[in-house]
């Protein structure tokens, strides 16, 4: 038979308990587990079975743990937040109404739609907190490399913005800064 992604899930849930404000705490250690962003901007977390280990998404172990068996049903974010895993933010939906409502936010393909301001906004937000590029880039909904173009100021370029950070691009040579 077929291995769903729930029931790989539920076998590593075992050794862990999930919260309805979406941390996953280890019953050996009683602690939170670490979480880290995934390329679109959801959480995720490393969960262990006999000493192997397998990355799974917050908001889906949520919902798993509550609710039960997706059933081939999407995990929905009602705010649009992707970092927002409480159980009163997440429902089933089908995928269809699923993209519908990224849709009808603004959002598409993992992208929001970016506009001057809020370019400006994620520049001083970023120079003025200690928040991570990768943070940044998924409460704006884009790429980490999108927000670093806009951080470099590449791409929704304010002419009164002088104070740049030059990101070295992985795809370029050892002390270049293209």
């Amino acid at each position: 038979m077929y291995e769903t992604i729930d029931d790989t899930a539920f076998e590593y849930l075992k050794n862990y308990i999930v919260t309805e404000d979406g941390d996953v705490i280890s019953r050996k250690t009683s602690k939170p587990m670490k979480t880290e962003l995934n390329d679109n901007g959801y959480r995720r977390v490393a969960l262990s079975k006999n000493g192997v280990y397998r990355k799974f998404l917050v908001h889906r172990l949520v919902m798993l743990w509550f609710v039960g068996a997706s059933n081939g049903m999407a995990v929905n974010h009602k705010d649009g937040d992707r970092l927002n895993n409480r159980l009163n933010n997440l429902e089933y939906v089908t995928l269809q109404d699923n993209l519908r409502h990224y849709w009808d936010a603004g959002k598409f393909h993992n992208r929001i739609v970016m506009t001057q301001q809020a370019a400006n906004e994620a520049r001083v937000e970023y120079h003025t907190t200690k928040i991570k590029v990768k943070e940044l880039a998924a409460k704006y909904g884009v790429s980490g490399r999108y927000m670093c173009d806009i951080l470099n100021n590449e791409h929704w370029a304010d002419p009164a913005y002088t104070r740049t950070r030059v990101f070295r691009r992985p795809w370029a040579k050892k002390g270049s800064v293209a």
